[in-house]
């Protein structure tokens, strides 16, 4: 496939993707690092920022649609690297993924209706779900739990499209921290990279590499203090990416050889646990509004990294703490699996896991609030004069 390809010098088969997958990192990096400052010179120069207050918690005009120059760097990298085969078969994910980065575009620019916008994702969801092999065909680790091998065709396009939609929502949420999204989509791609290339799925792989480079790229750039944010531009397109990416491991790591000691046998759970940051703070939010008789879809400042920089942490150290908590989650999940914990009470301990955080960080929140109070120099100045 790649034998005439200039850059490639003589090697193995296996070798010649390695340094392929390399190649591709390094340019869909440069072509971010190079394109993101060009970005921020034209915003400053049209006066289009993202301007501090509400929820927001930068505190100076920052340019944001960095998402632009993650989008270009994987889509014409992916467009140099990818046979034409596999671009056949995946032109609807590169089409879906140009829906979205439009609309998000449209929305960093001038801000559009949640309803606009979650319409939009539904007909880009069910675009890529129905006319595409990129969705969920069966519940994997766990048929065998509830008696299924194969989910029938409307099952199966209904909870791939509320998946995708769900997923894509809930990493959008989480870009409110310098630094935050682009961190999390990285440890995602990053074990998506490495499972492809073992397993010699070369074009899923470079795919993945593709925007992990242009995410390290943008990172640069969106570490506290950051120069520039992706906006919903670059966080609806990473989700949506990751998702689909997702749905394909789980679908090839089901057909494997059991023997095979690259087949994770607990996908679903495994699933859950690298992904478990934005399904837990997405979850944790609506479930809390509910509890409080609020709309689950009203913003508010209940998010878990809204709660961390309540304790006074900074956007570096918030970032630290989510990662060493997702970290411990992937770590708590490979501890069960080497025993062969039952998937089911993997699950289970997840939740606890999470549901020990939240308490946690709840009440961190309280004591501090209230000792800051307690300690208010205005209050204390008014007690005694």
């Amino acid at each position: 496939m790649y034998k005439n390809f200039i850059f490639v010098p003589k090697l193995t088969s296996v070798g010649t993707y390695l340094f392929i997958v390399i190649v591709v990192f390094f340019v869909s990096f440069i072509l971010s690092l190079i394109g993101i400052p060009q970005i921020i010179r034209v915003f400053i120069n049209k006066d289009l920022y993202d301007a501090p207050g509400g929820r927001k918690l930068h505190k100076n005009l920052t340019p944001s649609m960095g998402g632009a120059a993650i989008f270009f760097s994987f889509f014409v990298v992916s467009l140099l690297f990818i046979d034409l085969m596999a671009f056949h078969e995946l032109k609807f994910l590169f089409a879906s993924v140009f829906i979205l980065f439009f609309m998000g575009l449209r929305d960093d620019m001038v801000p559009l209706k949640s309803t606009y916008k979650m319409v939009v994702q539904l007909l880009a969801a069910s675009l890529l779900v129905g006319l595409s092999s990129v969705k969920v065909t069966s519940l994997y680790s766990l048929n065998s739990f509830f008696l299924i091998e194969n989910l029938p065709e409307w099952l199966s396009f209904f909870m791939s499209v509320i998946i995708i939609v769900g997923v894509t929502n809930a990493y959008n949420l989480i870009d409110g921290i310098d630094g935050l999204a682009a961190t999390l989509a990285i440890i995602v791609l990053g074990f998506l990279s490495v499972w492809f290339g073992f397993n010699l799925y070369w074009n899923y792989c470079f795919l993945c590499v593709s925007m992990l480079g242009a995410i390290v790229g943008f990172l640069y750039y969106n570490w506290s203090p950051a120069k520039i944010f992706m906006g919903d531009t670059g966080s609806l397109i990473i989700g949506f990416f990751c998702i689909s990416m997702i749905f394909l491991f789980l679908n090839e790591n089901h057909i494997l050889e059991e023997n095979n000691i690259t087949k994770i046998h607990k996908s679903v759970a495994f699933f859950l646990t690298i992904f478990l940051y934005p399904f837990f703070d997405f979850t944790r939010i609506f479930v809390v509004r509910l509890l409080n008789k609020k709309s689950p879809f009203l913003p508010d400042k209940r998010h878990i990294h809204l709660l961390l920089k309540r304790l006074g942490l900074s956007h570096k150290q918030i970032v630290l703490m989510i990662v060493f908590f997702e970290i411990g989650a992937i770590s708590l999940f490979f501890v069960l699996y080497v025993f062969n914990v039952n998937e089911l009470l993997m699950i289970l301990a997840i939740v606890l896991y999470c549901s020990f955080f939240h308490y946690y960080l709840g009440h961190r929140v309280k004591v501090f609030m209230k000792d800051k109070k307690l300690f208010d120099p205005k209050k204390l100045y008014k007690r005694y004069h």
